[in-house]
């Protein structure tokens, strides 16, 4: 939601105050501010996204104060992150990306250029980020060293530059690193090596994160302990140290080695203290959350060594804000959200008051609510766009309790709530049939993909060439058969 004022006879709006500077100043001081009259910067609001060990409450309340105007902060999971980024910019102002997201988001051009002039502690910075070196010595650039992304060419230009330049492609936030979780009242002996995690000994009471792009790194670490793999550079593998890796993981999951594959922060956590799992590669953080809960939860000190794993924060940019040119020319697929229970067989039994879960982020929480006004479940504002939230909701006949939780956490929800707005990735990592939600988005609403091209080329042969196959009967059929409802074609 943009907020107006008046700034010296011109108008403020929360992209006016980020483009001057002020965006940064949550995660470190800025100076070179525009003059912006303390009554106006009340109104603005600055909307910071990121993962739930970043984005937190505290932070925001404390940054409101500082800053004189509203900073909301809002958790989703990693590929709704990147997918809020790269496809929805506008709807983010501040993002806490991890640093190998850059792959992603850089040749998009969806990242405002920040200039180090303006981040007014730069030179108090770890040289992790800044000079990749520690101690005045080189750290390894296996993996995605932010070295390798943080500096860009130009304001305009995303690059990354192998050279220091005078602009970044974000401010350095959060630095880490991470090795195994272990319950050391459980575990019955020392823990100190990466393969201690496929060890039989922990065999149905180990854990890997499920996040491929994250937890393949965890993985080799195993597979280099145990003498498998002498890997070149594991952030990125040849196609035979990846085969091995792979393997790897295979065999100890049809052993039985894995009590549970963790995909969010909530879930590790939850894991370790309940007992179910005593060794785990964890985040540090979730560490720290045990401990502070009194659990016996530590760290172990694995010869191998740590990852390490950084985040920086990123200002989105815009199409319109670039002046980038380009336009939609065909659609593709809908991967449709839905609504399952497990308490009820249809839509229609469920009763009234029935507690309902949804995703928290605004883009599929707003989808789900969206769905539920199409089916009369609800009443919404009227303009409320794509991204509607529960506050815009103005009718609710059957009274429906609905509680917001991150994504992936939805399908776990199902034993506690009457029925769960689910995506379809995560219906599937958790075994759910797409063909039993109870109610299902149409194939042809708004959040259908497309193909995009330069403005330049949309009336180029080969455009239409494109679409035409793409659209096809063939595909249509492919789609249909090997997806079945899972992914709907969205033309």
């Amino acid at each position: 939601m943009k907020k107006t004022g008046a700034i010296l006879g011109t108008r403020v709006s929360r992209r006016n105050v980020l483009k001057g500077g002020a965006a940064i100043a949550g995660v470190t001081a800025v100076t070179g501010f525009p003059m912006v009259w303390a009554q106006n910067l009340k109104d603005i609001t600055l909307n910071h996204t990121g993962m739930s060990y970043s984005t937190l409450p505290d932070i925001a309340r404390q940054a409101t104060k500082d800053l004189g105007f509203k900073v909301e902060m809002s958790v989703v999971d990693h590929p709704g992150l990147l997918n809020r980024v790269a496809n929805d910019p506008k709807s983010i102002d501040v993002a806490d990306v991890e640093v190998w997201q850059n792959k992603v988001l850089i040749p998009q051009g969806v990242l405002q250029g920040i200039e180090i002039a303006k981040i007014k502690n730069w030179g108090d910075l770890t040289p992790l980020y800044t000079e990749g070196t520690f101690a005045g010595k080189e750290v390894s650039r296996q993996g995605d060293a932010p070295i390798e992304f943080i500096y860009r060419p130009s304001l305009e230009e995303g690059g990354p530059s192998a050279q220091k330049t005078d602009w970044v492609n974000f401010v350095p936030g959060v630095f880490n690193a991470d090795t195994l979780g272990i319950r050391p009242d459980l575990v019955g002996r020392e823990v100190s090596t990466w393969a201690d995690l496929i060890s039989p000994d922990f065999k149905g009471k180990a854990a890997i994160l499920n996040i491929p792009s994250i937890g393949i790194m965890d993985a080799a670490m195993v597979n280099e302990a145990m003498g498998i793999v002498k890997y070149g550079d594991k952030g990125n593998m040849t196609k035979e140290e990846i085969d091995k890796t792979i393997a790897t993981l295979i065999e100890a999951k049809k052993a039985g080695q894995f009590r549970a594959l963790w995909t969010s922060f909530d879930e590790s956590v939850q894991m370790l203290g309940s007992q179910e799992v005593i060794v785990s590669n964890v985040w540090e953080p979730a560490v720290k959350e045990l401990q502070k809960a009194g659990k016996k939860v530590k760290y172990a000190y694995t010869v191998e060594g740590y990852n390490k794993w950084l985040i920086g924060a990123y200002v989105a940019s815009q199409v319109k804000d670039r002046g980038y040119k380009i336009v939609k020319v065909g659609l593709t697929v809908n991967f449709p959200i839905g609504i399952y229970s497990s308490k009820y067989k249809s839509w229609a039994e469920i009763p009234d008051g029935a507690t309902i879960a949804i995703p928290n982020d605004p883009t599929n929480g707003g989808r789900v609510l969206l769905l539920l006004q199409d089916k009369g479940a609800i009443k919404l504002k009227d303009g409320v766009g794509f991204k509607p939230t529960v506050a815009d909701i103005t009718a609710n006949p059957k009274k429906f309790k609905i509680i917001e939780l991150e994504a992936a956490q939805t399908p776990r929800s199902l034993a506690d709530v009457a029925a769960a707005a689910i995506n379809t990735n995560y219906a599937v990592d958790a075994k759910i049939e797409p063909t039993s939600a109870i109610l299902r988005e149409d194939a042809k609403g708004p959040y259908v993909n497309l193909i995009a091209v330069r403005t330049a080329d949309k009336d180029k042969p080969w455009v239409k060439t494109l679409v035409d196959v793409y659209h096809s009967p063939e595909i249509k059929s492919f789609i249909a058969e090997r997806y079945k409802v899972a992914v709907l074609a969205g033309w």
